[in-house]
């Protein structure tokens, strides 16, 4: 309960979905953010939640869901995605965005996998306003185009 944000990524039984469940301690905050949210409360973001307060009570931190805010996110708030797989590059704009504090990217799914791929080459978060790619500066990436082109494409 010391951290400052706890992030889930959390696929409810078969489901080949992914959504992020956040929780935020010192704010007394359990979120769930979908990229395929309804304008209701699925069951999913309910048992989700459910679990972690179960876990929390496990840990020995009972939680009064009356000073607690249990919330979840409608189309509106987000982007969301428009089709069946991109779910978890929608949990990594979502988790990357809480951790640096921004807003959700509104850049396309091709260039945010292509600015992933960058991410995890370099190991550390970069910010959009910087250039993705470098000229001569990420070597691996060339030896890779096909793969590129194929997560572009």
């Amino acid at each position: 309960m010391g951290q400052d944000i706890v992030l889930v990524p959390c696929t409810p039984g078969l489901s080949k979905h992914w959504f992020l469940l956040v929780v935020l301690p010192k704010e007394k905050q359990i979120l769930v953010l979908d990229s395929k949210a309804a304008s209701f409360t699925k069951p999913s973001t309910v048992n989700a939640v459910a679990k972690m307060c179960k876990i929390l009570q496990e840990i020995g931190n009972p939680i009064d869901a009356n000073s607690w805010l249990f919330a979840t996110n409608t189309p509106k708030d987000f982007p969301q995605q428009q089709n069946n797989y991109d779910c978890g590059v929608f949990l990594c704009f979502f988790a990357r965005s809480l951790v640096l504090q921004s807003a959700v990217p509104r850049n396309s799914v091709p260039a945010f996998r292509c600015h992933m791929i960058v991410e995890f080459h370099e190991q550390e978060l970069i910010n959009f306003r910087m250039p993705s790619f470098l000229a001569n500066q990420y070597f691996i990436l060339a030896v890779h185009l096909e793969v590129l082109m194929t997560i572009i494409a």
